[in-house]
């Protein structure tokens, strides 16, 4: 099926071309189309033609890039763009069955001097009708009458088309196409002078079709691989169940959508059934459930016996994971309710044995839907082909999902946002499912809604971008409310030195999403994980806070010991449940807070008791499933800990070479051999190991290896897949410490004449918050000298 997006041009014509729409020349060749072609339009918006009409080359006033509609065709069509649609059988209106009698519902009210004239509008119901040749079930036509162009709907009963012929007419065309002109051929016909036409004067209190003519996916964002899906799963089906038939096959029964709450499963179920044009049963597990005995299985019965009489149907089971547990789990109520539906869907298709074709017509055909968030929570006999046939994950939409969800949720609300910034937004939502987003305009609009009452104008005021942003910070992804803490607002100004840190971090976590082109172009892995080290007080947690904030991805902050359990399994499962959050919600950081509670080598005491921890982390980390979107950083102020048990080759008088293997690697500390000299003898007189120094020579420098025992930890977790880089957060230098005294003293009155350089001397061998504590003790000491002062005194901070 091919589709054209022309303009539109209302033109008043006799009846004689009401059937007609003109098209230029060009047009007509690049759609391979003929004179006298019969072709469908239909709104831009839709994907079900409405209007059937012939081709006619267009000679006078030729607009290139339009169609030419008869007055009374385009006031149906309401619309100033359409599709044309074009079925490369172009004998295919030929096989349209007759239909002898039409009913024309009126919808509006009819005034009660036309009413005194019916017959008079009969007739000309009647020629209108006729004139057009071609008309498909619930079409809008217009009949002019004293001066006013009436809107009717078409209803018509007619006989479905004979299998082969609808073959023919289909046959070369994909299975979506397929689906779209098998439901045009089963509902247009064609009329003459033979067909009787009636009026049905009662109006349609509800809105004419035309209004929702609209594709029932029009409401669903971000969904279009599944709209695919499950288009060519259960349209067929329902629409045009002949065709497995002739193959010999049976049509699918049912499908499952699964994902986490709020990603649309049960919208997307609802807009299936409008699809369609099929009845809708839509149950959930609280309706059925009953406390008398049987009451639950007999209800579940009534169901599909209710859409056996409305065939076509869909059955709709929302969250079938509390009606059908896994029997083995449940009770006996679930047990039967379980064999119930078994039972139901195998008997779906009972007509199918045996049988003539007139039979299996008559067949019901019923489709059944059913959403959950926990599929592993459901019956295993449920989830095999022949009950439900496939399986479609709803899963936390990307970036241009998210993009397609907010353009039609603001579809219908007054606002100011340009395209760039609704990008901008999308970008901005990581983790957020439909809902909410729709939280997130929801709120964004009361807040319009509040400035349009404070202004006292009748005018509503449009939201902007301000108004979402704002809504942001209020509104949480749902998938990370249990983990997630509230956003962190440092910011990379905000931590005092560590450059080389920041830089690290940044090449990290924010390359990988800023440049994904060079990473692909380069055939790169971005880095899986981070270790920061170094003594307490030197910012490590503080560049994780301002890492969170300035790369704007989900963060995920866990302190080692919260991931204890004394139960057994329920700390390995709190981590497989932190990493799939984390995926779903995908770009994300897991931060860990003192990683040294839990990743003590297993072959140690201490390891012992956290090594099933430790191996769900090793294989969450880079097991069989790829840890794709989630970085992972780690903090630690004891890195004795995290000394590997290894024997370590010390160069004289050198820095430690990188870039070897594990065994060997020293960028863990970057120490000079002096200086990790001095920390293995604190490490000694902490009495946390007891390392046996082989060899030590020179006054200059010592050669040797030493042998680290005690406590470790495990290597699986600091190989390169894992922890990736090693980031050493030492004290800050002297450039450091006068950044961090500026930052610090930036938000207190101090003394003019303090000299930072000076200060930033003084403070040498002192951590960043050893820094902000010298300044918190100073204003202290001048409150407790005036408490009226002005201003810290310099001599104080000195």
């Amino acid at each position: 099926m091919t589709a054209y997006t022309l303009g539109v041009r209302s033109e008043h014509e006799d009846s004689l071309h009401r059937k007609r729409c003109l098209l230029p020349q060009p047009t007509i060749e690049k759609l391979g189309l003929r004179t006298g072609e019969v072709i469908a339009i239909t709104p831009v918006d839709a994907t079900r033609p409405i209007v059937l009409c012939v081709a006619w080359p267009w000679t006078r006033d030729v607009d290139p890039s339009g169609i030419s509609l008869s007055y009374f065709s385009a006031k149906a069509l309401k619309c100033d763009r359409v599709q044309v649609w074009k079925n490369p059988n172009s004998q295919w209106h030929k096989h349209l069955t007759h239909t002898r009698h039409i009913t024309l519902k009126a919808l509006e009210p009819l005034p009660v001097s036309i009413e005194k004239r019916a017959e008079w509008l009969k007739l000309l119901a009647r020629e209108t009708t006729i004139d057009l040749k071609y008309v498909i079930q619930g079409q809008v036509v217009t009949v002019p009458f004293e001066g006013h162009p009436r809107l009717f709907q078409l209803e018509f009963e007619q006989d479905k088309a004979h299998p082969e012929k609808l073959a023919q007419n289909i046959s070369g065309l994909s299975i979506t196409d397929r689906v779209e002109w098998a439901n045009v051929i089963q509902s247009a016909a064609e009329v003459d002078w033979d067909t009787q036409v009636d009026i049905d004067d009662e109006h349609e209190t509800k809105p004419p079709i035309i209004a929702h003519v609209g594709s029932p996916y029009s409401t669903v964002g971000g969904l279009d691989k599944q709209i695919a899906v499950v288009r060519d799963l259960i349209e067929i089906p329902l629409t045009n169940p002949g065709l497995f038939h002739q193959f010999g096959l049976k049509p699918p029964k049912g499908i499952l959508l699964y994902g986490p709450p709020g990603t649309g499963k049960t919208h997307l179920a609802r807009a299936i059934a409008r699809s369609t044009n099929a009845s809708l049963v839509a149950v959930s597990g609280a309706e059925l459930a009953s406390a008398y005995h049987g009451e639950t299985e007999a209800r579940l019965r009534a169901v599909f016996a209710e859409a056996r009489k409305q065939s076509p149907c869909i059955i709709v089971l929302d969250e079938v994971d509390a009606m059908c547990p896994q029997r083995e789990e449940g009770g006996g109520v679930e047990a039967r309710t379980v064999a119930t539906l078994l039972t139901e869907l195998d008997g779906i298709d009972t007509a199918d044995h045996g049988g003539n074709a007139h039979e299996q017509r008559r067949q019901p055909r019923i489709v059944v839907v059913a959403t959950t968030n926990r599929p592993n929570a459901i019956d295993p006999a449920l989830r095999r082909p022949g009950r439900f046939d496939r399986e479609i994950e709803i899963g936390i939409p990307d970036a241009s999902a998210r993009l397609q969800i907010l353009s039609v949720l603001l579809r219908d609300t007054p606002h100011e946002l340009t395209g760039p910034e609704l990008e901008s937004l999308a970008g901005r939502t990581h983790g957020y499912v439909g809902a909410d987003l729709s939280a997130v305009v929801r709120d964004a609009g009361t807040r319009a809604i509040k400035r349009t009452l404070a202004s006292g104008s009748a005018v509503p005021s449009p939201i902007g971008a301000t108004d979402l942003s704002h809504a942001l910070l209020t509104i949480r992804p749902s998938g990370l409310r249990s983990l997630a803490l509230e956003t962190p607002t440092t910011r990379w100004a905000d931590v005092g030195g560590q450059a080389d840190v920041k830089a690290r971090l940044r090449e990290s976590v924010e390359w990988p999403l800023r440049h994904p082109e060079a990473f692909k172009r380069l055939g790169v892995r971005p880095p899986a994980g981070v270790l920061m080290y170094g003594p307490p007080g030197c910012s490590k947690t503080l560049i994780a806070r301002a890492l969170a904030t300035e790369s704007g991805v989900n963060f995920l902050s866990v302190k080692g010991p919260e991931l204890l359990n004394k139960y057994v399994g329920e700390s390995e499962r709190a981590v497989r449940e932190m990493f799939t959050k984390a995926r779903g919600a995908a770009p994300s950081i897991i931060f860990f807070d003192e990683v040294d509670a839990l990743a003590t080598a297993r072959d140690t005491d201490s390891g012992r008791a956290h090594e099933g921890i430790l191996t769900s982390l090793l294989t969450e980390m880079d097991g069989v499933q790829e840890l794709v979107g989630v970085t992972v950083v780690a903090a630690t102020n004891r890195p004795d800990v995290l000394v590997s048990a290894h024997v370590l080759a010390l160069e004289e008088d050198s820095q430690p070479r990188k870039h070897l293997p594990l065994a060997r690697r020293r960028d863990l500390f970057d120490y000079t051999p002096e200086r990790l000299m001095i920390a293995i003898i604190s490490i000694i007189n902490d009495k946390k190991m007891l390392p046996l120094i082989s060899t030590i020579s020179g006054a200059d420098g010592f050669r040797g290896s030493i042998i680290e025992r005690g406590l470790g930890c495990d290597s699986a977790l600091m190989r390169p897949g894992r922890l990736d880089k090693l980031l050493y957060v030492g004290p800050p230098d002297l450039a450091g410490r006068k950044e961090i005294l500026a930052i610090r003293t930036k938000k207190m009155s101090v003394d003019p004449e303090l000299d930072l350089d000076v200060l930033a001397e003084l403070t040498e061998g002192c951590s960043g918050a050893e820094i902000a504590a010298l300044c918190q003790d100073a204003a202290l000491g001048t409150m407790r000298q005036d408490m009226d002062a002005e201003y810290v005194s310099g001599g104080l901070v000195e």
